[in-house]
Order: C-alpha cells, then structure tokens, then sequence
C-alpha cells in the first residue's frame, strides 16, 4: 500500500498537527506502509497544478490531508487538491476555531472521500450540524508526540507545570494568575512553562515573558523532544487550563498523563467521562491553587491519580493508531479489514 501524506509543517518547525502527522508516518512506516509526503512545498496557487499533479500519479493508492496546519497559511490548495483527488481527510479542529477556519474547512465535508475526527465529541459538534457526513466518517483519536520516558529521580512536588504551544487561547494568562496566587500564598511553589514558540507568535511570547516579571515562573522554551520527556519524567502536577475545556484531541493533555503527571485542567463540552474521572478541574487561578494544594497535601491520592492516567493513556497507543489508520485505508480499496 501506497500512501500521500499531506501537511503543511513538518518538524523541525513548529505545529502540533505537524508533529502529529510525523509520528503517525514514523508508526505507519514501521508496520510495513509505504508513506510518501511533499516536504518543502510552497502552498500558494502558483504551486496547484504541480501539486494535484504529484498527487494524482497512479503510484499512490491512498491521498490523506491533514488539516489545518500552519504551513498552509490561509491558502485555499488543500480544498483544491481535495476536490480533484478523492482523499481521506483528517480535521483536526473545528468546532473550537475561529469562523474563518471553520469556513475554510467547509469545502472538505463536501469533497473527502472519508473523514478522520480525532474525538467523539468533535465528529458530533460537526454532525449535529450537517448530518450527512456521518456515513463517510470515522473517529480515531491521535496520540502524544513525545514518548515518555521512566523517571529516573524522584518527582518534583516544588513545581507545577503547563506544558504546549507558547500562542494565545492556550490558556497562558491563566497560568500566569496562578503564578501571582503562587507568589502571595505559596512562595515554595514555582511554575516552569514548558514549550514551543511558534515564529508568529514570538512578540506574543515576549509579552508574556514581560508580564511575568516578578513572578514565581521558568521558562524552558525550544527543547528538542528526549529534554521535554525527560522534564515530564520528573513533575508531578500540571496546569492546563484550556479555554474550551480538556478533551481527548488534546496531545499535551495526553503526554503529561502518559508520564504519569496528575493535570488540573478546565471541563469543556467535549470533556469526555473518562477525562472527567482522572482530572481535577479548576475554574480560576486561585480555584487552580486550591485544588492543588489537596493533591500536594494526599500523596495517595496523588499516587492513584497518576497511576489512572497512565492506565488510561495505554489506550492510544501509536501502534493501534497506525493499525487504525491501515485497516481504514484497506476498507477504503475494497481490501475488507
């Protein structure tokens, strides 16, 4: 079998969805698929003819668009090439961008000949509203892209983390209250900001770097993958208050829990129940110190937490995504599965 996979951004630069799609490649790759993918495109008009070209050739049984991405920009050739190719289709985020995205994303739902969803909860927000595509999609939920490690200290209880993208509505600002709560009434507790700096939002980062001042925080910004794992090895509480809620599409939630990191969160609309049973969720800041003070105060509880979140990441596995990945493909050639 003989697969196209198309993304905007690849590593080394910065974007989830790209990391995303070069673990599948990796994962897909070591089960014996055969993935080719367009590195180094530029993805303006001028390009479209000589990319629906590359993709059309008859070597290639399967044409798979990951979307959005941030090397697309705002061009329109990804719905291009949809439109002229039957390819499986993977959206990553709809119902939680801003309407231009959504608008941008329209042209698929018509033109992917499947439709890959990363959670339940995002295939029935898109469902609900056009009801028609339920007959050419399918769930498969993504994994983390960093592979956790075993620790080989002790855990830190004189740190929490947030861990993700340095970009605005990651929920940034609200880390930042927590710090200042920090600062007032738990002067042994630090926060480390863990992460990427796309180079679009580097004035952004600058900002935030500037409004810390003063504040309890660390920044350990632009490690390559083995330092984040190493790091994440090591704590034992996180952060993460993402404005639209924790949800199984979230690949930092789900690396911090992979290395048995206890995350207080935000609950969202597609907050699914079993991320209700292993996060502690915070409205606030000061509702986030609160709520981490009892887990630093129980390390049982924080033991047993840990431990759920582990147990629970085992289920996505890079190996069964990729075999997701294949029978689906397999189902589409007529192969069965």
């Amino acid at each position: 079998m003989n697969v196209l996979m198309i993304c905007g951004t690849h590593p080394p630069d910065v974007c989830g969805i790209g990391d995303y799609t070069a673990r599948l490649i990796e994962s897909l790759r070591h089960i014996g698929t055969n993935v080719t993918t367009l590195p180094g495109v530029r993805w303006n008009l001028r390009s479209a003819g000589k990319i629906i070209e590359s993709a059309t050739r008859p070597r290639y049984d399967i044409v798979h668009i990951q979307y959005p991405g941030v090397g697309y920009g705002h061009s329109v050739v990804p719905q291009l090439l949809s439109a002229r190719v039957p390819a499986v289709v993977t959206l990553h985020e709809f119902s939680h961008v801003r309407i231009p995205r959504r608008i941008a994303s329209l042209p698929f739902l018509l033109s992917a000949r499947q439709l890959v969803f990363t959670s339940e909860g995002e295939l029935s927000n898109v469902r609900r509203v056009f009801p028609g595509i339920a007959r050419k999609s399918v769930v498969i939920p993504i994994g983390t892209n960093i592979a956790p490690v075993r620790a080989e200290g002790p855990r830190d209880f004189s740190e929490v983390i947030y861990f993700g993208l340095i970009a605005p509505r990651k929920g940034i600002e609200q880390v930042l209250e927590f710090a200042s709560c920090l600062r007032q009434e738990e002067p042994g507790i630090s926060v480390r900001l863990i992460g990427q700096v796309p180079a679009s939002f580097r004035h952004y980062a600058e900002t935030l770097k500037a409004k810390a001042q003063g504040l309890p925080v660390k920044w350990t910004l632009g490690k390559a993958e083995p330092e984040v794992a190493e790091l994440l090895s090591t704590a034992s509480i996180a952060y993460l208050p993402f404005p639209d809620g924790a949800s199984e599409r979230r690949g930092t939630l789900k690396a911090a829990l992979g290395s048995g990191v206890v995350c207080v969160s935000t609950e969202g609309k597609q907050t699914s129940e079993a991320l209700r049973g292993l996060l502690t969720f915070a409205s606030d800041g000061r509702d986030a110190l609160k709520k981490i003070r009892t887990l630093l105060a129980d390390r049982g509880l924080w033991e047993r937490t840990s431990a759920e979140g582990l147990a629970y990441s085992a289920s996505f596995q890079w190996d069964h995504i990729a075999h997701s990945h294949v029978q689906l493909y397999k189902k589409l050639l007529g192969e069965g599965g």
